[in-house]
């Protein structure tokens, strides 16, 4: 044999022994260690009890509540006017000052009221001589029923001019309309007024607005007479009830306009003051959960966990 072909066949036998030991390893070796280490950790996973903490809750009597900002206001209000015109004359009550109802608080000068009222009052006791003549005459037969009708028209035109000129006499004294506040005055003495000038601004702050807008999907649970909590800016926490519930909502805000009346008789919660309100409804049986345990499901819904 060629001696170049015997060593090829020797090459080519060699080959085929080292590519087919390599299979025969492959094929007899056993599981590299990552499968082993995988495969063990499922089991590990599949044997692990996972630890929870739980709590037993039992059910209490609540009372449901509606917490909503609000905001101090004075139970009533107005803007004295003057109904005469005149010069102010004296001013008894200064700003700030507590009134009763019917104080004065400010003077227009009489003039000549006083002698138009004397006149308005003879006028009408002419008239009533003159209307009891007529009457006399007519039964008489002195006189006709149209002249009686002329005198009682007569009289009435004067007893109508008696009453005007008793009211303005009346109205140059202007008084406060309930007891309250003097909380501004818009006149001085010496300056003259028309029928209709501002006078002063008179509060009442007993008892005392807290005014709150509950939202429209809140609004039924809020009634006449409920109970009622605020709490204002310095700490001071007052009890009052709901004495006004608006029907309807506010066009922008959607929302409802309630009043809680809260006694003030030493006048010291003041009009404007922001108040953190509590309104107290009905009664029922619920469970306490810390927030800290709400959960999310996959749809999105608050909940908690249960066993």
């Amino acid at each position: 044999m060629n001696r170049s072909v015997f060593l090829a066949l020797v090459l080519a036998v060699v080959a085929g022994l080292w590519m087919g030991s390599g299979y025969i390893l492959d094929s007899t070796s056993e599981p590299s260690a990552p499968q082993e280490t995988t495969s063990q950790q499922q089991n590990e996973s599949a044997g692990t009890v996972q630890s929870v903490q739980v709590m037993t809750l039992n059910a209490e009597e609540t009372q449901r509540r509606i917490y909503v900002s609000g905001r101090t206001e004075a139970s009533k209000t107005t803007n004295v006017s003057a109904e005469v015109s005149g010069q102010i004359e004296t001013l008894p009550a200064e700003e700030g000052a507590l009134i009763k109802d019917g104080d004065i608080i400010a003077t227009i000068k009489i003039n000549d009221r006083d002698v138009a009222l004397n006149s308005a009052r003879k006028r009408v006791t002419q008239r009533e001589l003159e209307y009891e003549t007529a009457k006399n005459l007519v039964a008489k037969g002195f006189s006709t029923e149209v002249q009686v009708a002329t005198q009682r028209a007569e009289l009435e035109a004067a007893k109508a001019a008696l009453r005007r000129a008793e009211l303005d006499l009346k109205n140059t004294k202007i008084r406060a309309p309930f007891d309250g506040i003097l909380e501004e005055r818009h006149i001085e003495k010496g300056d003259y007024v028309t029928v209709g000038d501002p006078i002063a601004h008179i509060i009442d702050l007993s008892p005392i607005n807290v005014v709150a807008y509950v939202a429209e999907q809140r609004i039924q649970s809020v009634f006449k007479g409920q109970r009622a909590k605020a709490t204002l800016p310095n700490g001071d926490t007052y009890e009052g009830t709901v004495h006004f519930v608006s029907r309807t909502a506010n066009d922008t805000t959607r929302t409802f306009r309630v009043e809680i009346r809260i006694e003030n008789p030493d006048l010291k919660i003041a009009d404007g003051l922001t108040a953190e309100v509590t309104l107290f409804g009905d009664t029922e049986m619920a469970h306490s959960i810390s927030p800290a345990i709400l959960t999310l499901s996959e749809n999105g819904d608050v909940g908690v966990k249960y066993i």
